[in-house]
This record gives structure tokens, sequence and C-alpha cells, in this order.
């Protein structure tokens, strides 16, 4: 079964911020569970490009900060 993206447990952003804030999730948590979102739907061609790299180097950033 696949696990459910880490945005769709919480609430709304507020919630999703917050538990940013406090560390309950982390940047690199989130960030590769919206890339495996984005890939799970990559057959609806919404995106152009995704730079993965990018995304996880400037969550770890974030998670550092």
């Amino acid at each position: 079964m696949t696990k459910p993206a880490l945005h769709t447990q919480f609430e709304g952003i507020a919630a999703l911020r917050a538990a940013l804030a406090q560390r309950e999730v982390s940047a690199v948590d989130l960030a590769q569970s919206a890339l495996a979102a984005a890939e799970a739907a990559s057959e609806l061609n919404s995106f152009l490009h995704i730079d993965a790299e990018l995304t996880l180097a400037q969550a770890r950033a974030a998670d550092a900060a």
C-alpha cells in the first residue's frame, strides 16, 4: 500500500508550517513526499521540469537553519 503524501496528513498549510517550526516534520521529509507525489502523478504532465537535487538541497539547508 502506498503511503499518503506527508502534506496531506495536516489540516492545512498553517498546521504544516507549525509542524515544520516545531521540528515535528523535517523539510527533507516534506520535500521527499512532494517529489514522490509529483512522480506518482507524472502522467498528468503537471510539471515541465522538477529539479529533485536542488529541492532536496534547499530542504536540507532549511532543516539546518
